[in-house]
């Protein structure tokens, strides 16, 4: 009976030895891979020593015991299924057959989510940047970009998928779903404060010198740091330069020292407390 049976290739090989230990990993950020191993069957299910075995399929698919691909590894224990998307749940089976061609039943499922990837991508522009520069995690988790101006400049602006968040230091991206890009900006810190004809405050000399109309008298606070610039006086203006100043430029305790030039055509220039190196 057993020979008949065999013979017309529907005796089962013993199923419940047919254990399979599932690991994966992720090959990158399109594709992974499941590394499959299980124990190979040794009696069929009436007990008779499997002599000849054949080999095996993995049988997978994307639904829980709907297997839409087989694959026949021949007669290993252990074999690495490549080509798995991200996003996607995958379901593992194994068939063994012998070499009469009688087939086992499934063994135990076993399955594997591959999480979608996704990737926040940052850019700055001068003065500053953002860390870390890219960042690529999987689908739920968050991410913290951290945005630093240079020496001497401030963050203007953070736009995160091309909207503006404001001038902030940090942004947190939560239970991330898809893709996202964030940028800033930054502009330079204000060295130079005008405090008649034009007030504002100026990131260079030159700048605030610029914004004074000619036939007019102009006095700049000058913030107590070395700096470096060269400036042109040639327009009919009376120029004060009054060094020193603190941040808020509300007292001057030091000097101020100028690593440049000062070149006078026209007008005239006042220096207190301003040292010109």
């Amino acid at each position: 009976m057993r020979s008949e049976q065999r013979a017309r290739n529907v005796h089962p090989l013993f199923r419940a030895v047919l254990l399979i230990v599932f690991s994966a990993i992720t090959a990158n950020v399109f594709a992974g891979q499941a590394i499959l191993s299980w124990t190979a069957p040794t009696a069929y299910t009436d007990g008779t020593p499997i002599t000849k075995l054949g080999g095996y399929k993995i049988y997978t698919g994307t639904a829980s015991g709907s297997y839409s691909q087989n694959i026949d590894v021949g007669n290993v224990t252990s074999y690495t299924v490549t080509g798995l998307n991200d996003g996607t749940t995958y379901y593992f089976a194994v068939m063994a057959y012998d070499a009469t061609g009688v087939v086992s039943g499934f063994s135990n499922q076993t399955s594997k989510t591959f999480p979608a990837i996704y990737t926040i991508t940052s850019s700055a522009g001068p003065g500053g940047n953002i860390n870390p520069p890219s960042i690529t995690l999987n689908s739920g988790q968050n991410a913290t970009c951290y945005i630093t101006p240079s020496s001497g400049y401030q963050i203007s602006d953070v736009s995160v998928d091309g909207g503006s968040v404001g001038a902030l230091s940090t942004y947190t991206f939560n239970n991330v779903t898809r893709s996202h890009t964030i940028s800033a900006t930054f502009t330079a810190d204000p060295l130079v404060k005008m405090i008649n004809n034009v007030q504002g405050t100026f990131p260079l000399l030159r700048d605030s010198y610029a914004a004074v109309s000619d036939g007019t008298a102009a006095t700049v606070l000058v913030q107590a740091v070395d700096f470096s610039e060269n400036l042109s006086l040639d327009r009919s203006i009376n120029f004060t330069l009054d060094g020193g100043y603190d941040a808020a430029f509300s007292t001057n305790p030091g000097m101020s020292t100028l690593n440049g030039t000062i070149t006078i055509s026209q007008g005239s220039l006042s220096v207190e407390n301003l040292t010109i190196i």
